[in-house]
């Protein structure tokens, strides 16, 4: 899968990062070149006019050089501190998730019981009533309560899938 963009930000920053701190280390290395001079390249001369040199270039701000490595590592650290925070925070949304797909299922599962009790109850108040033991309001607060169980359990699950 694609990494959050987050992640790929704070990946990007820290590669960017490392580019610019090796090209300051390689900034402070001595520069060493062959120099080959000559006064007039289409006449011949003798060879007062022409030479060889070898030249060195050593950089001197030093100071400014390793503070900048400085500010560059820390610009490392916080984007992998970034980095750390948003995986903790994937991580910590996956939990919850699953935390919630668990609860949803368990209380899915649940109904299974009370359905059947409450089937059972408007069962038991139905020949009670036509028996002449039961009043019909109780019959008829028995099938409410079997069809607001219903109704329950098919939110849950709606909410489980």
């Amino acid at each position: 899968p694609a990494p959050r963009p987050e992640i790929a930000a704070a990946a990007a920053d820290a590669r960017a990062l490392a580019g610019e701190a090796d090209a300051l280390r390689a900034g402070g290395r001595p520069d060493i070149a062959l120099v080959l001079r000559a006064q007039n390249l289409f006449h011949r001369s003798d060879g007062g006019d022409r030479g060889a040199a070898v030249q060195i270039g050593i950089p001197l701000d030093q100071g400014a050089r390793r503070a900048r490595l400085r500010q560059i590592a820390a610009g490392i650290d916080a984007a992998a501190a970034r980095r750390d925070a948003a995986l903790l925070e994937i991580a910590r949304e996956r939990a919850g998730a699953r935390t919630r797909a668990e609860a949803a299922r368990d209380l899915l599962f649940s109904f299974d019981g009370l359905l059947d009790d409450a089937r059972r109850l408007l069962r038991a108040h139905r020949v009670g009533f036509e028996a002449g033991q039961s009043g019909i309001a109780a019959t008829i607060d028995a099938q409410r309560t079997l069809n607001a169980l219903r109704d329950e359990r098919r939110d849950a699950a709606y909410a489980h899938t």
